[in-house]
């Protein structure tokens, strides 16, 4: 239960991003592997 306290006490928005900044290309399929497991609203699923 610590970690989930931990992560909504640490997320922020983030208002600018760096244009310039390039993300790993295997950190990208990571991140999109995790994204696509995360609940959807009334289970739609949209991907």
């Amino acid at each position: 239960m610590n970690d989930f306290n931990e992560i909504l006490e640490s997320r922020k928005s983030v208002k600018g991003f760096d244009p310039n900044y390039k993300i790993p290309h295997e950190e990208m399929n990571e991140i999109i592997s995790k994204a696509t497991k995360a609940p959807s609203s009334v289970n739609m699923q949209p991907w």
